[in-house]
């Protein structure tokens, strides 16, 4: 079982930093936040009578729990250093990018042809270095089984 528990939540910050509902310790945490559930009294929710009344109370005693065991955390979001993407990928992106605005506001099939047999090879630049990326990673993984 995993340790970490990060629950989603839609407020996220500039990069690298994001917000996020989570506890590290996660057996206790769920523990927790059953035990809270199943000793809440929810009376405050089944004494309304308007359904939106009773819908309320029940959020904001759930949320109430919820945020309690699984507190708002900042995590440092990895996410941006993709490793197969190297400096020559990120400058040929960059010129592809230049290319496209120039042949946007222009008509010269000689600059749609090359910018068109550009974006073609860096496709297969990209591919490759995925492909070898990945591939070393794999070999390199301790989990390898061989079917003989």
């Amino acid at each position: 079982m995993n340790k970490h528990l990060y629950l989603c939540h839609p407020l996220v910050l500039s990069s690298p930093t994001l917000m996020m509902h989570g506890h590290m310790n996660l057996k206790y945490t769920i523990f927790d936040f059953i035990y809270k559930r199943s000793n809440e009294s929810w009376d405050s929710t089944f004494n309304n009578t308007d359904v939106n009344l009773m819908f309320n109370s029940f959020l904001n005693t759930y949320l109430r729990i919820f945020y309690s065991c699984f507190p708002l955390m900042k995590i440092k979001n990895n996410s941006n250093t993709i490793s197969w993407i190297t400096s020559g990928i990120k400058t040929s992106c960059k010129r592809k990018r230049e290319l496209f605005l120039l042949n946007r506001n222009n008509n010269n099939p000689a600059l749609k042809k090359y910018y068109k047999t550009y974006c073609r090879i860096l496709a297969k630049v990209i591919k490759e270095a995925k492909r070898l990326f990945y591939n070393s990673r794999i070999l390199k993984s301790d989990h390898l089984e061989y079917n003989k």
